[in-house]
């Protein structure tokens, strides 16, 4: 299943288990629109055979949070709740996908056209100019001598094997979720974006299975599993173990680094209320909000450096191509 699959079975599930319908029922009737031999039907029979929903909806290749907030929640009786997660953030998920796309594909165009221009030039152009000049005896720029040690590198063998072995990384990074984002949570932009994104789905499904009267240390124990960073997963799992020994939430929340600033204070004044589960899910909504305005500023930033870095680019080349000519007709 796509992404957009996955969203709208997830919303499909989630609306006729929250009217009431068996789980078995439920799945039966989204696998009879589906038709035989489909994903959907697959996920019927597994249910039916007594599989948990969890395990069932693997063959949907659903993200690994989504599978742990469904497992989280089905465990209380209402994986309509995590069903409900899974499918609005997979959902937004493929509408900033999709906006990232949109607003970065001509900027990106300019900028590759830009370097393959160079490469051209490199090659072609620059060489035919630097001979012509050490013939007149004209010094050679800066900007030329950079180009044309550029120009060398970029067609050497070992520059190929280089970019080899990178796209190699980078393709086995991408493939696992857990080293993406523990590598991308270093970047000081999307440092914040990713704590949001963990922070909105950690508390979301924590206040759901707390508002299910599940043990608070229990509930952190199965909410750990949707965080996908693995440092950070450690941290939520010893922010639940010292739950279970008797620390305070709100103490224990202060060394969990990645948390936004306002939960420890919310939590302790939480606890004292005895409305856990309703700050979880505000902690929730604050994390939401904020990934929205990171994200929107990352949607109107990004093209703007992309077409900056290409311009910048594109000055070099002129130059590295102009002063030669300056430089061959002072020599004349």
């Amino acid at each position: 299943m796509n992404p957009d699959a996955q969203a709208d079975y997830c919303a499909d599930l989630a609306l006729l288990l929250q009217h009431g319908t068996p789980m078995a029922e439920a799945c039966d009737l989204l696998a009879g629109e589906a038709g035989v031999g489909s994903i959907e039907m697959q996920i019927a029979s597994g249910v039916k055979s007594g599989e948990s929903l969890r395990h069932a909806l693997e063959a949907t290749r659903v993200p690994s949070w989504a599978l742990a907030a469904v497992e989280a929640t089905e465990t209380t009786g209402r994986p309509a709740d995590g069903l409900d997660l899974a499918s609005r953030v997979l959902r937004e998920h493929r509408v900033w996908r999709d906006r990232m796309i949109r607003v970065t594909t001509y900027p990106l165009l300019v900028l590759g056209s830009s370097l393959l221009l160079g490469l051209i030039l490199f090659r072609s152009i620059l060489p035919t100019i630097s001979v012509l000049a050490e013939e007149l005896g004209a010094d050679l720029p800066l900007a030329t001598r950079t180009a044309l040690v550029l120009g060398h590198a970029a067609m050497s063998p070992v520059a190929w094997v280089i970019a080899l072995v990178a796209l190699g990384g980078t393709l086995a990074l991408a493939s696992d979720q857990g080293r993406l984002r523990a590598a991308a949570s270093r970047l000081p932009v999307m440092a914040e974006v990713i704590r949001m994104d963990e922070s909105r789905r950690y508390f979301g499904v924590l206040g759901a299975l707390l508002a299910a009267s599940v043990p608070l240390d229990r509930a952190m124990e199965r909410t750990a599993h949707l965080v996908v960073n693995a440092s950070w997963h450690a941290e939520v799992l010893e922010l639940a173990r010292r739950v279970r020994a008797g620390d305070s939430p709100a103490a224990a929340a202060r060394d969990v680094r990645w948390f936004p600033t306002r939960v420890a204070r919310v939590l302790a004044v939480a606890e004292t209320a005895g409305t856990l589960h309703q700050a979880c899910s505000s902690l929730a909504d604050y994390a939401e909000r904020v990934l929205t305005r990171r994200l929107d500023g990352l949607a109107r930033w990004v093209p703007l450096i992309l077409l900056a870095a290409a311009a910048a680019f594109i000055a070099f080349l002129a130059q590295a191509l102009l002063m030669p000519a300056f430089q061959i007709d002072i020599a004349l």
